[in-house]
């Protein structure tokens, strides 16, 4: 790597799909104290589970999932332990009375292209 293209990095322009300090600001929401706890108990979780003792783990996976049920990371890493990952994330998704994902719609924009349209 030539010292130019090191020292020139943190002067380059922002690219066009990053966002200005002031949106990123506008747009991330300090964790409340529970997502925190959640957050500390999820890790404990992942600790006790590398360590062996499922018991442990479990009790804080469920304490996590509690405080935070949004956070599907604290389900998907529990998941992971039990191998039943793809069982148990469709079981939860149906469980839901609201969408998660935005809905998508493709749109022919010429003879070979193609454009991709959010709609929620």
């Amino acid at each position: 790597m030539s010292r130019r293209c090191a020292t020139g990095w943190p002067t380059a322009t922002r690219a066009a799909t990053s966002l200005s300090d002031e949106e990123f600001a506008r747009r991330v929401k300090p964790r409340s104290a529970a997502e925190m706890e959640a957050e500390a108990s999820f890790k404990l979780a992942v600790w006790f589970q590398q360590a062996g003792d499922a018991g442990r783990a479990a009790k804080y996976f469920e304490r996590a999932q509690a405080l935070n049920p949004d956070d599907w990371n604290y389900h998907r890493q529990e998941w992971s332990f039990t191998g039943e990952a793809g069982k148990k994330w469709l079981e939860k998704f149906k469980r839901f009375d609201k969408e998660h994902y935005p809905k998508l719609e493709l749109k022919k924009k010429g003879a070979r292209s193609w454009a991709l349209v959010w709609l929620g």
